[in-house]
């Protein structure tokens, strides 16, 4: 079966919402298939005062270009802040509407180019105020695409919408599209978003399973 997308992918993608904040994001491989201990590879704490371009870029979204979730986002500085250890990705109402007719602006970031994995451990530490019509996100997609969305794949590690006390982890494919619930694409895990938690993502040949704050809240297997 074609359940797990193949590849090599870029994470995190990014974020859209009314105040978006993590204070760290770490990757780990494991050294063997299927063993308990991760080996640290990647870290951001998010420690200067911008973004380490070695790291991540910032997605320059523009009015009327790409799919739903580019649709907001903005090139504009200020709504990406590296300030205290924490990286705060904005979501604002638009006063300027002659510069740009869109009427809410967000900031993303990607690691596109920069950073990729197959099979690891991914884990994010982060808070997501809610509002109306906000999607805050971290997902994965390939680094180079060798088809169209979603037989492409893509792997949600988490998203919210709105004021929801839950946070939704998916994974797409041309599989899980034909096929949905055989098995199931996704799940739902409850959480309290506005406060810090702790988001995992474990890769493995097997399968992808999620956790939130250290529990298992979803699997998807091969």
């Amino acid at each position: 079966s074609a359940a797990c997308p193949a590849g090599t992918f870029t994470l995190p993608v990014t974020l859209m919402t009314d105040v978006a904040s993590t204070d760290g994001v770490a990757v780990g491989g494991a050294a063997a298939a299927g063993a308990d201990k991760w080996e640290l590879r990647y870290a951001e704490n998010f420690d200067g005062s911008a973004l380490n371009p070695k790291l991540w870029r910032r997605i320059e979204g523009r009015a009327g270009e790409g799919a739903d979730w580019q649709k907001n986002i903005s090139p504009r500085k200020d709504l990406v802040e590296v300030k205290g250890g924490v990286v705060n990705l904005k979501g604002v109402r638009n006063t300027d509407l002659k510069s740009d007719p869109r009427r809410f602006l967000a900031g993303g970031k990607t690691t596109q180019g920069l950073f990729d994995m197959k099979y690891g451990k991914v884990e994010a530490r982060r808070r997501m105020k809610g509002a109306k019509g906000a999607w805050p996100a971290v997902w994965m997609m390939p680094e180079k695409p060798s088809a169209p969305w979603p037989a492409c794949g893509e792997i949600d590690i988490l998203e919210r919408l709105n004021y929801d006390k839950c946070v939704y982890q998916t994974v797409h494919s041309a599989w899980t599209q034909s096929h949905q619930g055989d098995p199931p694409r996704g799940g739902k895990a409850p959480v309290k978003p506005e406060e810090w938690n702790v988001y995992a993502l474990e890769w493995t040949p097997e399968k992808i399973g999620w956790l939130v704050n250290g529990k298992a809240t979803h699997s998807y297997p091969k």
